[in-house]
C-alpha cells in the first residue's frame, strides 16, 4: 500500500515486485496471495499488468481489516505484550511462596536410614555369601592341580 500511496496511486507490477524486493519469477504467486485478495476487497484495481488504487481504497482497506480481525488480533497482542512486560519488570517485587516444613518426609528418612543400617528394607543390596562348601572344594582342586597339564 505505501509503495502504490508513493506513486500516486498507479504502478506496473514488475515494479511494484521490485520495490518489495520480491523474486520476479514468482509473480504468479504474487498476483494470488498478494493482489488478488487486494482486488477482491475493492482496494486496488489491476488492469494490463498495472495496479491502481481505487478511489475510495482506505475506507475499504479498513473495512477489510476489520473483516479479517486485524485489528482485534493487533489489541490483543499489545494487550498481551503489556502484561509480559510489566510481569518481567515487577519480577522481584513478588515474593515467591514459601516452602512448606515437610516433617513427615524428615520422619520417613530417618526411619529408611535405620533400615539400611539393619540391612532390611530398601537400600543398597548387599552381595549374597558365598557357599563355604563350593568355596572349598575349587580352593582343593586348584591346589591339587599339577602346573603345566
Amino acid at each position: 500500500m505505501d509503495h502504490l500511496e508513493a506513486s500516486d496511486g498507479t504502478l506496473a507490477v514488475q515494479e511494484l515486485l521490485k520495490r518489495m524486493d520480491k523474486d520476479p519469477a514468482r509473480l504468479r504467486d504474487f498476483l494470488r496471495r498478494t493482489v488478488k485478495p487486494l482486488e477482491e476487497a475493492g482496494i486496488v484495481a489491476v488492469s494490463d499488468n498495472t495496479l491502481t488504487l481505487t478511489p475510495d481504497w482506505l475506507p475499504a482497506l479498513n473495512e477489510s481489516r476489520e473483516r479479517n480481525l486485524e485489528i482485534e488480533r493487533y489489541k490483543r497482542d499489545m494487550l498481551r505484550y503489556q502484561l509480559q512486560r510489566d510481569a518481567y519488570r515487577d519480577r522481584y517485587g513478588n515474593p515467591q511462596p514459601s516452602t512448606p516444613d515437610r516433617p513427615a518426609l524428615i520422619e520417613v528418612s530417618q526411619e529408611e536410614d535405620e533400615r539400611i543400617r539393619r540391612g532390611s528394607g530398601r537400600g543398597r543390596k548387599r552381595s549374597p555369601q558365598p557357599n563355604m562348601s563350593q568355596t572349598d572344594t575349587l580352593r582343593a582342586s586348584l591346589e591339587l592341580a599339577p602346573i603345566g597339564e
